[in-house]
């Protein structure tokens, strides 16, 4: 029972975060160009520039979480206190109040950075307690799976549910719509992160760090943990260019909005037979090989996007992708411990608060640059915000956006895959952290 407590709490957490982050990935962009009269290009500089503040708080973060030493552990107190603030920036950021032009893109801005820097705030603490948790891989799986599985039901559940809930809880005004339901995801996130500081424990004792020493913490991790960390970063980029172009193929280039909810069933509920099988999975296969058939599997996913309105390959798409990135997410959760733990048995620290900051800040810029990117191709290729049909040019960077730009991306990571080396050095390193905990004990 302690360990499912553990395992659920866990998972909560990132349900929590998941729950702003789809709202944030898919909806920002075009509540910002549809519903908040910001351009195209405009919005895209807006959240770019957030994202470049972020990238440099989160790194800030990372190194005080590794600095924490609380009777709640490191990682866990930031739950406490980030909850609700966290939840207020979700409302504010999509509040939307009736200003002028200049003011709007101003309040964007503060609004939109301070959600972004919230979310770091308690999101980073979500991978980075991941090692202090346990020491077992067999139960580092389950976690992480139980982890995916919260996710996963959190993106399920703002991908399908947010566009009736706009309609209907706004009558028609879709600014009332936004508010509300940003309400709702706000406090339940808060909410669930409260429930998580409750119920996690943190129970692998950490090394203290070197005080002052930063540099130190990020000469700890060598080239293997860095191409690992870039492995999911640069995958992360195609998958940012789908949320932030998915709403407007689906509703331009198909004009089908109606299987907006699609996305949510198909496209996410599909990764759920592979992250129970995951755990299983990778007992009798590398790692290496297990990220390389997930970003392949996403990569044929996103291949049969393209052919349009066709059921069988648009239902085939979204299902290859929910399976392709949950299984991506999966590998790189559960392989990120082994590798902080590589790492420590090499240099001796504790790093795990500086990793994940270094992966999430490349992340919060991989966001920015996919935000960024989609609105430079709606700007270039002609967009019209708020036109019931687009230009053939626009619908072509719209395409683009969604569709042959993230293959690209996908075939830079393919390439990336097989510089990753330390399946065979786990056992050694296990052995070598095992020994040391018995020392310790004494």
């Amino acid at each position: 029972m302690e360990r499912w407590q553990q395992r659920l709490s866990y998972g909560v957490s990132d349900l929590a975060c998941n729950l702003v982050l789809t709202l944030m990935s898919s909806y920002v962009l075009i509540f910002y160009t549809d519903v908040f009269s910001i351009g195209t290009s405009a919005a895209g500089s807006v959240m770019l520039a957030a994202r470049l503040i972020d990238a440099v708080t989160v790194v800030l973060l990372g190194i005080a979480i590794d600095r924490t030493h609380t009777r709640w552990g490191k990682s866990r107190p930031y739950f406490l206190f980030g909850a609700v603030p966290f939840g207020l920036a979700v409302v504010l950021a999509f509040w939307a109040p009736e200003l002028p032009a200049s003011a709007r893109l101003v309040y964007a801005f503060v609004t939109y950075t301070l959600l972004s820097v919230m979310y770091s705030l308690v999101n980073l603490p979500v991978s980075s307690i991941t090692p202090a948790l346990t020491t077992d891989p067999w139960e580092r799986s389950l976690l992480v799976t139980t982890r995916m599985i919260c996710a996963m039901v959190g993106v399920t559940i703002v991908s399908t549910a947010t566009s009736p809930l706009i309609e209907t809880l706004g009558g028609g005004d879709d600014r009332r719509g936004y508010r509300t339901v940003a309400v709702i995801i706000g406090a339940a996130a808060a909410l669930m992160l409260l429930g998580a500081f409750v119920f996690i424990r943190e129970k692998v004792p950490a090394k203290p760090p070197v005080k002052g020493d930063v540099l130190g913490d990020f000469k700890a991790m060598d080239g293997q943990c860095v191409l690992f960390a870039m492995i999911g970063v640069v995958f992360y980029i195609a998958y940012c260019f789908r949320g932030a172009s998915i709403l407007y193929y689906f509703t331009y280039n198909l004009q089908r909005p109606d299987l907006i909810p699609m996305i949510g069933i198909f496209g996410t509920l599909s990764g759920l037979p592979a992250l129970l099988a995951a755990p299983y999975v990778l007992k009798h296969i590398t790692r290496r090989l297990a990220m390389f058939l997930s970003v392949l599997t996403y990569a044929l996913g996103t291949l049969l996007l393209a052919f349009g309105p066709f059921s069988a390959a648009l239902y085939g798409g979204l299902v290859l992708t929910g399976m392709g990135f949950y299984m991506v997410q999966m590998v790189n959760f559960s392989t990120g411990p082994d590798v902080l733990d590589y790492c420590r048995c090499k240099s001796g620290r504790d790093i795990a608060g500086t990793y994940s900051a270094l992966s999430t800040s490349i992340s919060k810029l991989s966001m920015g640059l996919g935000s960024f990117g989609v609105g430079l191709l709606l700007k270039y290729g002609g967009y019209q915000e708020g036109a019931a049909a687009q230009t053939t040019q626009a619908l072509g960077s719209i395409k683009m956006g969604f569709v042959w730009i993230q293959l690209l991306i996908c075939a830079v990571v393919l390439v990336m895959v097989p510089f990753y080396r330390l399946d065979k050095e786990m056992p050694a390193v296990r052995a070598a952290l095992a020994h040391e905990g018995k020392e310790t004990a004494r």
